[in-house]
């Protein structure tokens, strides 16, 4: 299984890497990629991780980060539809 991610979702994912950069530096942008990697790779190895929503979605926090990972499993791939503050 892998994930993808909508457009939506990297058009967002893009814009809090440079919301990172622009505010924390570098390396917290680096490190915001790396979890947002980390917990992709877990939504993945356990579809239906997180907080149940609508439509069969699930929501998963990043952790430190204010932002969670809405999903859902579609024809064995995790379908990533935004990164949610």
């Amino acid at each position: 299984m892998s994930y993808f991610l909508t457009p939506e979702a990297e058009v967002e994912l893009a814009e809090a890497v440079d919301f990172y950069l622009l505010n924390a530096g570098p390396a917290d942008a680096r490190n915001f990629i790396y979890m947002f990697e980390e917990k992709a790779r877990l939504v993945v190895q356990f579809p239906g991780l997180g907080a149940p929503t609508t439509n069969g979605r699930h929501l998963f926090p990043f952790g430190r980060y204010s932002y969670s990972i809405p999903s859902r499993s579609e024809n064995w791939v995790i379908r990533i539809s935004a990164i949610a503050t």
